[in-house]
């Protein structure tokens, strides 16, 4: 999801702590 990163850094920022969890 890296498009998604350059576009909504802070929705991404929330996805990969999901991820961590």
């Amino acid at each position: 999801k890296e498009l998604i990163a350059v576009a909504n850094p802070s929705e991404v920022d929330q996805v990969q702590l999901n991820r961590a969890k």
